[in-house]
């Protein structure tokens, strides 16, 4: 019997390497769910960039933008002419072209400033949100 190892040494022995590799595993699951979460937050602002200067973004704001323009012009020819003299109506209107240009200046801050049309950036300028 010199030489070998009982069944209850091999079963103790067998016990406490599976209770250090189950630890160690654990430790190097919890590093890496602690790391990559702390990795998240820098990757998301990457990924946020990268899609905000992505073409198809660019280009949906853009459009976006001058939607917008076209409601403030409708509703400006609207307090103009459908609602001259109904100064309710056109409070509300005025409010509703306020939102607009929010809004505007909201989309606008999404993209870079090359990339808001020229007619846009000018629109805005005459138009200073009050």
């Amino acid at each position: 019997m010199t030489g070998r190892y009982s069944s209850t040494n091999d079963m103790g022995e067998f016990s406490i390497w599976a209770l250090v590799i189950t630890i160690v595993v654990f430790v190097c699951v919890a590093f890496l769910a602690v790391g990559f979460g702390f990795l998240n937050i820098p990757l998301k602002g990457l990924e946020r960039q990268a899609i905000q200067q992505s073409p198809g973004y660019v280009e949906a704001k853009q459009h976006t933008l001058i939607d917008l323009k076209a409601q403030y012009l409708r509703l400006e020819t609207d307090a103009s002419t459908k609602y001259a003299g109904n100064d309710d109506a056109v409070k509300s209107i005025h409010s509703q072209q306020r939102q607009i240009l929010m809004q505007m200046d909201e989309e606008k801050s999404l993209i870079s400033e090359e990339a808001v049309p020229s007619d846009i950036r000018e629109f805005l300028r005459e138009h200073p949100q009050q």
